[in-house]
């Protein structure tokens, strides 16, 4: 049932409004702090972090729900705190790879991070598309029938993000479940 309710998300206007703009703002958002540090290199972690699967684990689970849920809080800010959260989060991410690739090249991220760093990102873009999610179809819809009943659409697509989140969720807890399998065997 649940998987029939989110396929039925997935076909949606409001929910590909949502998705495209969070991917959109992310990549842009990227490509913003790899330019402001691309070149800048920086001394890498010489020792691999202590402890093995279950503390690597918990230490990438500490990192990346909060900031899914910042994400998803543009669910009750009509999408303002889901937009500026991208943002900051994708100029993160940028500027990190920017070291990276800096430190590594194009080859050791890929090497580094292939396995599970597109999950991650994924992860990340459904959590700021489900955060986008009630206010793209409170939009699209009053296009379509006008302006009355906005807030009642708006709240429930709100129930419906919710839906989205938890799937971004479980993208983001198995790909660290997958970088936290890479940490340990090194």
């Amino acid at each position: 049932m649940a998987v029939n309710a989110i396929v039925g998300l997935a076909r949606s206007k409001g929910f590909l409004l949502s998705l495209l703009a969070s991917a959109t703002i992310f990549a842009l958002g990227t490509a913003l702090g790899y330019s402001a540090l691309s070149g800048v290199e920086l001394s890498p972690q010489t020792t691999s972090p202590e402890g093995g699967f279950a503390q690597a684990l918990w230490g990438i689970l500490e990192r990346n729900l909060p900031s899914a849920m910042l994400l998803y809080a543009g669910a009750v800010s009509f999408g303002v705190v889901s937009l500026i959260g991208i943002i900051m989060l994708a100029a993160y991410v940028g500027a990190t790879l920017a070291v990276v690739v800096s430190n590594s090249g194009w080859s050791g991220f890929v090497t580094q991070t292939g396995v599970y760093v597109g999950f991650e990102f994924l992860g990340f873009i459904l959590a700021g598309a489900a955060g986008l999610y009630p206010a793209a179809v409170a939009v699209v819809r009053a296009r379509r029938q006008g302006d009355t009943g906005m807030l009642r659409r708006y709240v429930h697509a709100t129930a419906d993000s919710l839906r989205i989140f938890l799937a971004a969720v479980s993208v983001i807890v198995g790909a660290a479940c997958i970088e936290a399998t890479v940490m340990a065997a090194r």
